[in-house]
């Protein structure tokens, strides 16, 4: 039973260490062929127990395959030079070079609504640096996809922003217009 565990972060570690997307089918043909063995082999146990290891191993790559598949949001296809974008800001991370955001995205321009990306993350001008969490702002960005790793075995960033949503990176070519300054009451109300 200790090595329940083990097997069930093993089918979670060789899932995401896969270099390409396995089909949904896999994870649930997986736990039904195991799941039918089990009941096939249920009076016999040593095979049962080695079943309920490979049931362990075939759950945790199905949670995994599962997870990566709820929180799929659409990722910007293409870079956009010198776009408009409107959105709330999220989070706001201070910096000398200019503030860096992650913004819940209302609208950018030239682009359809389904092949919109939900959050974004931008590097804004230094003079907005009075931005807050809650503000809506429209700025002129240079967008793209979350970048890949450089070289092989290197860090994914692309990877890392899958998890929360983000769907497109880049930088502010001037300062941020203030649509919508954040409410106060409304932020303060969000803590409570």
């Amino acid at each position: 039973m200790l090595w329940l565990p083990i097997a069930l972060g093993t089918g979670i570690g060789v899932y995401f260490a896969l270099p390409f997307e396995p089909s949904q089918v896999v994870g649930i043909a997986g736990l039904a062929l195991t799941v039918g063995l089990l009941v096939v082999f249920r009076h016999i146990w040593p095979v049962r127990l080695v079943l309920l290891a490979v049931l362990a191993f075939v759950l945790g790559f199905a949670a995994a395959q599962w997870r990566t598949q709820q929180v799929s949001a659409t990722v910007l296809d293409r870079t956009l030079a010198f776009t408009t974008v409107d959105g709330q800001v999220r989070t706001v991370e201070p910096s000398g070079k200019g503030p860096r955001v992650v913004m819940a995205v209302h609208a950018i321009s030239g682009l359809e609504p389904v092949k919109m990306p939900m959050h974004l993350r931008l590097r804004l001008h230094v003079a907005d640096a009075d931005i807050r969490p809650g503000d809506v702002i429209r700025v002129r960005p240079r967008l793209a996809p979350p970048p890949t790793a450089s070289y092989p075995d290197g860090f994914d960033f692309s990877r890392q922003a899958w998890f929360p949503g983000l769907g497109a990176v880049g930088f502010a070519f001037g300062p941020a217009e203030l649509l919508e300054p954040h409410d106060e009451a409304t932020m303060t109300g969000r803590l409570r």
